[in-house]
């Protein structure tokens, strides 16, 4: 058993695809290429396997898949065969049909490249998406990795001091924060399904909570080296090469807008552990592992956006109709998440107002809404009024134009905002 040397590939589709080759490799104990040959299928022969892991060519797909097989069924954890190989058939998929149209390849500058639209700046950037063509839900598959996330030695002491402020403050007889379980991102990959080029998405998911999530966002606060998180794992780093633990949530934000074509929008409390006092989504709801997954099946990204607008906006599933505009990457905290058009069609304003009248699970979560006609004039309005880093989410800017896009067209959205702006 031996660890087999990684070829030199430029970032993109094959090196993906080879690096989780090598990892699958590496989880399946490093068994030899002779091993590995006598194991497939079609019998390869050992140096073809060799030339594989290393040759840092596109393998066949029958290569990869046999490979990949019998690598997953020496994972002494016992992972879901079918997701994983569904994952690297995405891969291959990707590499295979590489263009600048096919396969998503963020520059390694992507640290500047955040939504901007005139004055209009975010921290954001989308990773996937252009609102014009929605993602389907068939296209988008979470793989959970049984794993929890790794951090390290350091950012373990900081999640410890973390328990025991909230145990003192518990003793104290005030209100700890929630260590709810959540999942920290090990991957993302988007290729596209042949023929019809729509998206397609993988998000490897490890386990995490929100006491990691916490300690590993104090990306700014000295280690012990003199360096930080943000200088040591995101200066100047690729977002693929950034360890799980620093991406140790996935958020969900959905905009609505009404049957009388109203849209919503949400000023979170002073009550909610991150990003208080901010005008965000309309709803908002992150990855959690207790509520969204089912046994072992992992999270469906349409139901979580289902139970944020039930729990936050009294919207029953069903009510609302979802469209997912795209996948996204907030590059000052890393943090991945994803955008949703929610289409209210029979109910109006009103008839969302007199609901909430009525009680809404999580209202806590919101210090107020706000309802602003549906039109590109209008939307852009809001946008400049609170056109602040410090008084928006980052998402929000992004959300609001992607919506927008999906409703009334790029040109249109781009002709108002020119005029506007």
């Amino acid at each position: 058993m031996a660890k087999l040397p990684m070829p030199d590939l430029e970032k993109g589709p094959l090196r993906d695809l080879i690096v989780e080759l090598h990892r699958l490799h590496a989880r399946a104990g490093w068994p030899g290429v002779r091993t590995i040959a006598e194991g497939t299928d079609s019998k390869f022969a050992p140096m073809t396997v060799h030339a594989v892991f290393t040759k840092g060519t596109l393998p066949s797909s029958p290569q990869v898949l046999q490979i990949g097989r019998f690598l997953i069924g020496r994972d002494v954890r016992k992972p879901d065969q079918n997701e994983l190989l569904d994952h690297l058939d995405h891969l291959w998929t990707a590499a295979e049909r590489r263009s600048d149209s096919a396969v998503m390849q963020p520059p390694s500058t992507y640290q500047s490249e955040p939504f901007t639209l005139g004055s209009i700046k975010s921290t954001l950037l989308i990773v996937e998406g252009d609102g014009g063509h929605p993602i389907a839900r068939r296209d988008v598959r979470l793989v959970i990795d049984s794993k929890t996330v790794e951090v390290p030695d350091e950012v373990a002491e900081w999640r410890e001091a973390i328990i025991q402020e909230q145990a003192r403050i518990e003793a104290s007889g005030r209100e700890p924060m929630w260590n709810g379980s959540s999942y920290a991102v090990d991957y993302v990959s988007v290729s596209r399904v042949p023929d019809v080029e729509d998206s397609r998405i993988s998000i490897g998911l490890q386990r995490s909570d929100y006491f990691t999530f916490l300690a590993a966002q104090q990306l700014d606060r000295p280690m012990r080296d003199g360096q930080t998180l943000r200088s040591r794992y995101l200066d100047g780093k690729h977002w693929s090469s950034v360890p799980p633990f620093i991406s140790s949530s996935f958020g969900i934000n959905v905009a609505v807008s009404t049957a009388d074509d109203q849209i919503i929008f949400s000023k979170r409390s002073s009550q909610v552990g991150t990003q208080p006092n901010v005008w965000n989504s309309s709803a908002n709801e992150g990855l959690s592992r207790e509520l969204d997954s089912t046994g072992t099946q992992p999270p469906d990204l349409f139901r979580v956006a289902e139970r944020g607008l039930d729990e936050e906006l009294g919207i029953s599933p069903g009510d609302c109709e979802l469209q997912l505009l795209g996948i996204t990457l907030d590059v000052k905290r890393h943090q991945w998440g994803c955008i949703f058009w929610g289409r209210l069609q029979e109910h109006t304003a009103d008839d969302w107002f007199m609901r909430t009248s009525r009680g809404v699970r999580d209202r806590f979560e919101h210090d107020s809404h706000e309802l602003v006609p549906f039109t590109p004039e209008a939307v852009i309005q809001k946008l400049l009024e609170i056109n602040d880093e410090d008084a928006w989410a980052p998402v929000v800017p992004a959300l609001y134009y992607l919506t927008l896009v999906r409703r009334f067209g790029r040109a249109t959205v781009e002709r108002v905002a020119a005029q506007l702006l």
